[in-house]
């Protein structure tokens, strides 16, 4: 809006100057219909052009002679001046600028009409904004999209496609383009319009994501040992995995990389398919394999009294192996045969075989018998934590179990395998077996061991601001800790006396356990809050003219932070002189949090004008964007030049008393800058400026 007044002043300016050396009024002509004070309206629209009315004594022009000159896009117009004595010759050029969409007023007249030649010119400045849309966003490779301006006030378009090719007819001068993209991968796109009052730009990072063709990039087969289902696994390059029983063809199975198959008896091949919204790839061969369980079988072998028994097993394929439990237990031996170390009572052992592909077979159990003196073969002793009952058994070779308070002599306290008194300290127990011919063993001791359970002696919850993890932390009487997201059941999230939660935008209570290897302390719930905090609020677009800083921007809030971007982004100081058309980021901080979303608010020019600012003369600043001289020029001399980072920061003041400055901006990084221009220690007008 102001430069549009300057250049209109500037005409004014003239006229005014020729007013004062003519001699001969140019009004009109005698008998062209018009008063001497006639008012002439003269608009410069898209296409058109004006009428002066010219004249004077002795200028070779009768007096309603009228000259055409044209006022088109950007020029302006002529008017022919002359008359006696005015120093000026008949065909003078005066040159006003009026752009688009411009209007003109000039008033002719005579002595005593009331008006004066430095009426107003009113050529208002409208820019262009850049904006577009693109469909579709996401292809495949040489595929099209098709780009559509979306932009306001633009005359001219030029489009910069990082990937992409113009398809014909289409250019990066076109208003509406077709591009192609050959190359996989995620592609920026830069829309400059212009018009004649200038340009702008717009870049969409990250806008056009273009998928290359799925490929296998590995596999996993995988294996059981009898029917059943089998995990198999293929991994794509880009996409997923969707899986065939053919190679070609057939039915769709599942679709992700891990597939586990139905219950199989017998080794099958499946194919994988990578497939990522493209061209699929070629299917991979992926093979679930079944291995049969191989079998054993075996007899009891006695003896009578003390001494060693080799026992014997029948595989049906495999290394046989021998233990002595059922399920776990302790391996003794390797072979189809095992030779007992000494023994006194009848003892059980148990084989199995393994088969080259590691298929387990079932254990069975083979007997070495010894009969005579019955002995207790085994014992179980017991643990708890704290008081209570606790069971303790033992296995006897043959007879009645009777349990009893000491090893010899003492109370007998209950017959059977099993006992379950109630202790509060840790108390041994004694076992011995008696056979109906009334041989017994010597007895067997076996111990009840009461534990001490432990506890979590402290918890410390913590707070934070907006999502993110948060630490916790626990102490214990003794044993680990372990960290849990259930009050009970669940999986251990992590151990030791500090927990850091996973991500979490809202409060989460966790909760915390020891245990010592023996008793667990049971479960204590510590909370890890988040307090999230809400975008100022304010409106998105306010009015402002002449100077103004973020401080002069209406938003409600508590400790109002401005920034350049909606994200991440520079701070702004509440004194940052504002630039119009921009668009600032505003959040707010409450108990010490700081809102992640930011309030965007759009500064835009009011227009005002005060009302001694009837005279301003134009500053003239070029090149813009500049990368080595920034030349500055103004009708009155300039008394000082500020340079500013968009942050606010002054970067470098100069001071000299000319109407043209030359500054060198090859010094500075490439950036935007606002330069101030001072004209008699007056600021006349801030400009931002692009250093490229």
């Amino acid at each position: 809006m102001k430069s549009t007044i300057y250049q209109s002043r500037i005409v004014v300016f003239i006229f005014a100057i020729f007013s004062s050396l003519l001699s001969a009024q140019y009004t009109g002509g005698i008998s062209d219909g018009n008063s001497a004070q006639q008012v002439t309206n003269l608009s410069c629209g898209l296409a058109p052009g004006q009428f002066a009315y010219t004249g004077g004594v002795g200028d070779g022009n009768s007096a309603n002679t009228k000259i055409y000159t044209t006022c088109g896009y950007a020029p302006g117009q002529y008017a022919y001046m002359g008359g006696i004595n005015d120093g000026a010759a008949v065909d003078t050029k005066m040159y006003s600028v009026c752009p688009y969409p411009p209007g003109y007023y000039a008033y002719f007249g005579g002595s005593g009409d009331g008006s004066s030649m430095n009426k107003l010119q009113n050529c208002a400045i409208v820019l262009p904004v850049a904006d577009f849309t693109a469909t579709p966003t996401e292809i495949c490779l040489n595929q099209n999209v098709q780009f559509t301006d979306a932009s306001t006030n633009a005359l001219s378009w030029e489009w910069t496609v990082t990937g992409g090719t113009f398809v014909s007819p289409s250019t990066k001068y076109s208003q509406n383009p077709v591009v192609k993209y050959g190359t996989a991968g995620t592609y920026a796109v830069t829309l400059k319009v212009r018009n004649i009052d200038g340009d702008n730009v717009i870049t969409k990072t990250a806008y056009i994501k273009v998928n290359a063709t799925a490929t296998i990039s590995s596999t996993t087969p995988g294996s059981r040992c009898g029917s059943g289902s089998v995990t198999i696994a293929a991994t794509p390059n880009s996409g997923t995995i969707k899986w065939y029983s053919a190679a070609t063809g057939g039915t769709l199975l599942f679709t992700g990389n891990s597939f586990t198959t139905p219950s199989i008896s017998t080794t099958t091949t499946y194919y994988a398919e990578a497939f990522n919204g493209c061209t699929a790839s070629t299917r991979t061969a992926v093979t679930a394999t079944v291995n049969p369980v191989p079998t054993i079988s075996g007899s009891d072998v006695a003896r009578c009294g003390t001494g060693t028994v080799t026992l014997t097993a029948n595989p049906s394929a495999g290394t046989v192996k021998w233990y002595d439990a059922a399920i776990g237990g302790t391996e003794l031996s390797t072979g189809t045969a095992y030779t007992t170390p000494n023994l006194t009572t009848t003892t059980s052992y148990y084989a199995e075989t393994t088969s080259t592909a590691g298929c387990v077979s079932n254990r069975i159990e083979i007997k070495a018998v010894i009969n005579e003196i019955p002995t207790i073969t085994s014992t179980t002793p017991a643990t708890r934590c704290g008081a209570g009952t606790a069971t303790i058994s033992a296995v006897a070779s043959s007879g009645t179990i009777n349990w009893y308070d000491s090893l010899t002599g003492g109370t007998w306290l209950a017959a059977g395998s099993s006992y379950s008194p109630s202790v509060s300290s840790t108390t041994t127990f004694y076992v011995g077996t008696t056979t109906a011919a009334g041989c017994s063993s010597t007895r067997t001791a076996v111990t009840i061991t009461v534990n001490t359970i432990p506890t979590i002696t402290s918890t410390t919850p913590a707070s934070r601001c907006g999502t993110g993890t948060v630490t916790l932390g626990a102490t214990a009487s003794a044993g680990t800790i372990s960290w849990f997201a259930n009050a009970t059941g669940g999986i251990s999230l992590a151990t030791g006396t500090s927990f850091t939660t996973p991500t979490i935008s809202s409060s989460t209570t966790y909760y915390v356990e020891t245990d010592n290897g023996i008793c667990n302390s049971g479960r204590t719930a510590v909370t890890a809050t988040v307090n999230n905090t809400s975008a100022p609020t304010g409106n998105t677009t306010q009015n402002l003219c002449g100077n103004k800083t973020l401080a002069d921007l209406v938003v409600s809030g508590s400790n109002i932070i401005w920034y350049d971007a909606a994200t991440n982004g520079n701070v702004l100081p509440s004194t940052t002189t504002v630039v119009y058309g921009t668009t600032y980021y505003a959040s707010q901080t409450v108990n010490g949090c700081e809102s992640t979303d930011r309030l965007a608010v759009t500064v835009i020019n009011s227009g005002c004008l005060s009302t001694n600012e009837n005279i301003t003369f134009r500053v003239n600043l070029y090149p813009n964007p500049v990368s080595e001289i920034l030349n500055i020029k103004y009708d009155n001399p300039i008394s000082q030049i500020e340079i500013y980072s968009m942050n606010g920061q002054k970067v470098s003041t100069i001071v000299q008393k000319s109407n043209h400055y030359k500054v060198d901006f090859s010094k500075y990084p490439s950036a935007a800058y606002l330069v101030k221009v001072f004209a008699d220690g007056k600021e006349v007008r801030t400009y931002k400026v692009i250093r490229k």
